[in-house]
């Protein structure tokens, strides 16, 4: 009676060759064939690297389908998004500043500090660009200067991308071409047309309350390759612009960890027209510590059923530290 082939998922490339061998050896038609000579032995090596290629492969297909087990990243993040969990980006650090602006009689009541006012922090030998995620206004005071207290910074590039909506695309996703995004300061608004200055801004999808056909939403994911996208709802869980209208996105780009450590910032330009300028911390801030980067394969495979068990309601210790790693993972 023929031996069978023993262990049909071994992985061992010598060990699946010795099967070979023992199942061809005790066939009648091989019984006086010599296994290890040239011709038979390169055949038996072939049979045995496909073997070993299609166990290797199963075991990959299987592991991969499941979130303990996977290595790859999209496919650790697919697992994630079934959870309803979205891997944490890059995370800018961020300064609080004091801006003292020296004008004169003539100058204007008000001033402004406008979005993307851009700063040099000093880390240790090196300077990183940092800028303005929106606007601050100071009136003149008694010494015609103007106080800015409390002014953030973030490190990084205020970048702009626009992006035009074609509704005959199925469920259009719009891609966010920069592994550098910090996803916490992007800034979603649509309008008519190229010529409208008449912006609707979407905000991030959260949770299902309060989210009907018109709710203005868009919704984040990470794609298959590291990517961020975010797409708009359906009109029925979710407003869906129309045909034609422009997207527009502004997001910082940032170094993440590589930012903390600034203690010392100094102003690229003037504000306003006007050059004398001081730039000091706020009250209570030291220097950048709050800069990370994009989350890790392990770290999603931590948190992402954590924060699906706790459906965002924190009740436990280990509740309150899935949802506050989710959300800040600088913690």
């Amino acid at each position: 009676m023929a031996t069978k082939i023993k262990n049909v998922t071994e992985l061992d490339f010598d060990q699946i060759k010795t099967n070979l061998k023992a199942y061809l050896s005790s066939q009648e038609k091989f019984n006086d064939y010599d296994f290890d000579g040239a011709g038979l032995n390169v055949l038996l090596d072939i049979l045995s690297y496909n073997t070993q290629y299609n166990a290797l492969l199963s075991h990959m297909v299987a592991n991969e389908a499941y979130l303990d087990t996977a290595q790859i990243r999209s496919n650790v993040v697919s697992r994630a998004k079934d959870l309803g969990y979205i891997p944490q980006s890059n995370v800018a650090a961020t300064a609080l500043l004091k801006v003292t602006v020296t004008g004169d009689a003539d100058s204007p009541a008000t001033l402004q500090i406008t979005k993307g006012t851009t700063f040099a922090g000093q880390v240790g030998s090196e300077q990183k660009d940092f800028v303005t995620n929106k606007s601050y206004i100071a009136t003149k005071n008694s010494s015609n200067q103007y106080v800015f207290d409390n002014v953030t910074i973030h490190e990084g590039k205020l970048n702009t991308l626009s992006y035009r909506v074609d509704n005959r695309i199925e469920r259009q996703k719009f891609k966010i071409d920069d592994s550098k995004i910090d996803t916490s300061t992007m800034l979603v608004r649509a309008r008519e047309s190229l010529t409208s200055s008449d912006y609707k801004t979407f905000n991030k999808y959260t949770n299902l309350l309060n989210v009907d056909s018109d709710t203005r939403v868009y919704f984040l994911q990470e794609n298959f390759d590291g990517r961020y996208e975010f797409y708009f709802g359906d009109n029925i869980l979710g407003l869906k612009p129309e045909t034609g209208q422009i997207v527009e996105l502004t997001y910082i780009s940032t170094n993440g960890s590589e930012g903390n450590g600034a203690k010392t910032f100094t102003i690229n330009g003037s504000i306003g027209g006007f050059t004398s300028i001081l730039v000091e911390s706020a009250e209570g801030f030291e220097k950048t510590i709050n800069g990370s980067d994009r989350e890790s394969i392990e770290s999603i495979k931590f948190n992402a059923p954590k924060l699906f068990a706790a459906q965002n309601r924190a009740v436990t210790s280990e509740d309150y530290k899935s949802i506050l790693n989710a959300n800040y993972d600088f913690i």
